[in-house]
């Protein structure tokens, strides 16, 4: 507030990375529920929402010249579809809500509708922590073929929020990775709505924990009939964590 009166702006937006740890904020923060949570992955919201409570802000009056709002975005990986902080503030006085990452998410029902999507099955696969994933689960991804059968391989595993969809701005003839040069593999990331997911988990249950190297386990395990090696590994956020496990456990 000081520093928004002493600039003379008026908005300011703060934005939290996607790893909250709770024990560090367990005042501060409005969490949503009493219970402990000691790691939470999901304490986000997309840019279209943001945006959104910044228009919302201009067009309402507030009682007073300096407020702040906490917003978060329900998702794909809770089963409950509820934002992990409470967001009721800026509900009731924006009448913000978001619009991406409900239950299923629109963007995980897309990419499930991909009559090209391959999907592998990665039922009785034993996690890092010693769970293992239930009858059912599976690994899906989509592969974009190079007209060349001797071209290089390129893994790029989606990131926390994305599905193979969002990455298609930069995959194609003439892109950055061009598929007239490169066949490129996109696995979707557990818990992305796409691949077993807290979404589409059901009765079975989604694991309290999957890391990373569970992911590129996973890949491993699917891919292993396209590829022997990759000759990149290319991703951003947690997709350039999962590049840098394939290279660290290659």
């Amino acid at each position: 507030a000081m520093y928004a009166r002493a600039t003379g702006v008026e908005f300011v937006a703060l934005r939290f990375t996607n790893i909250v740890k709770r024990e560090l904020y367990p005042q501060t923060l409005p969490w949503r529920d009493a219970g402990l949570v000691p790691l939470v992955m999901g304490a986000w919201c997309h840019e279209d929402d943001v945006v959104d409570a910044h228009v919302r802000a201009l067009e309402c009056r507030l009682d007073e010249s300096f407020e702040a709002f906490l917003i978060a975005a329900p998702s794909s990986r809770f089963e409950d579809a509820s934002p992990i902080f409470d967001c009721s503030k800026a509900e009731r006085a924006l009448g913000w809500r978001p619009r991406c990452w409900t239950r299923g998410s629109e963007a995980a029902r897309a990419a499930l509708r991909d009559p090209e999507l391959r999907v592998c099955d990665i039922g009785g696969f034993r996690l890092e922590s010693g769970e293992v994933l239930p009858t059912g689960a599976s690994l899906a991804y989509k592969v974009y073929a190079s007209d060349r059968r001797d071209a290089p391989v390129v893994v790029h595993p989606t990131s926390f929020g994305a599905t193979h969809l969002d990455l298609e701005y930069r995959i194609g003839p003439g892109k950055t990775l061009d598929t007239t040069r490169y066949t490129v593999v996109v696995p979707n990331m557990l818990g992305n709505g796409v691949s077993f997911s807290p979404s589409n988990a059901g009765s079975a249950g989604y694991p309290d924990l999957v890391s990373v190297a569970d992911n590129v386990g996973l890949q491993r395990l699917a891919l292993g009939p396209l590829l022997s090696r990759p000759t990149l590994l290319f991703g951003y956020s947690m997709g350039a964590m999962q590049a840098w496990e394939w290279a660290r456990s290659a």
